[in-house]
Parts: structure tokens; sequence; C-alpha cells
């Protein structure tokens, strides 16, 4: 997202690029499968600031176990 244009450079804030990078840790890459997703981001959530910043934040919705959606934030030049 942050290639695009209309984001202001160095304005975006995605946990998910960290998560990504805390997954190379453990020698895997996204897209990931379904079990070394929630295993990961389990351990993310927990072990990282980054990872419990964007959980008490509400940036990674989890209901049941189960993400439902993510937020990040960026500052856009878009005109009407």
């Amino acid at each position: 997202m942050k290639e695009q244009k209309f984001i202001y450079e160095n304005s975006t804030e995605c946990w998910f690029e960290d998560f990504a990078t805390f997954a190379e840790r453990f020698g895997k890459r996204v897209p990931l499968n379904e079990e070394d997703f929630y295993d990961l981001i389990d351990k993310f959530q927990n072990w990282t600031l980054s990872g419990i910043k964007a959980k008490n934040g509400g940036r990674i919705g989890m209901v049941d176990g189960v993400i439902k959606y993510i937020e990040f934030t960026a500052e856009v030049e878009i005109k009407r």
C-alpha cells in the first residue's frame, strides 16, 4: 500500500509489515498457510511490541480465534 502515489511518504503504520518480518525469523514467508499464520500471529501478538500494540489498539480483529479484520493507517493526498 505504501508504494501507492496517493500515500504520503513515511506516513504509513502497518503492523502486518512487522508481522511479515517476524515470520521470516521462523523461516516462513507471507503468504502463509492457515496453520502457520495462526501460530505466528499468536506469537506476534504476545511476544513483540508491535504485535502487542496492534492487539491492544484493536488493529488486529480476532473473533473466537479467527482473524476478521486488520487496521492500518496512512496519510493520503486525494482531491475531489
